[in-house]
């Protein structure tokens, strides 16, 4: 967990699964291009969030907001 954010920085294309025991099995929660957050779970876990920081939750939290005007 600690490795992640450094690894974001160096890989071209960063896919994280969550295989967290709660019955779901493996699933994409975060993809990074060129470090840059490009996609995120709806329910990102907690422990997502933490290893990402600010960045991600923001993110996530943009996702969960519906449109104006929709």
């Amino acid at each position: 967990m600690k490795s992640l954010p450094e690894a974001r920085r160096h890989a071209d294309d960063l896919l994280v699964y969550d295989n967290t025991p709660n019955g779901k099995g493996h699933r994409l929660v975060a993809r990074f291009i060129a470090a840059e957050l490009v996609k995120t779970t709806h329910s990102a876990p907690e422990w997502l969030k933490n290893v990402f920081g600010p960045e991600l939750r923001s993110e996530t939290n943009q996702q969960e907001k519906p449109s104006p005007g929709r």
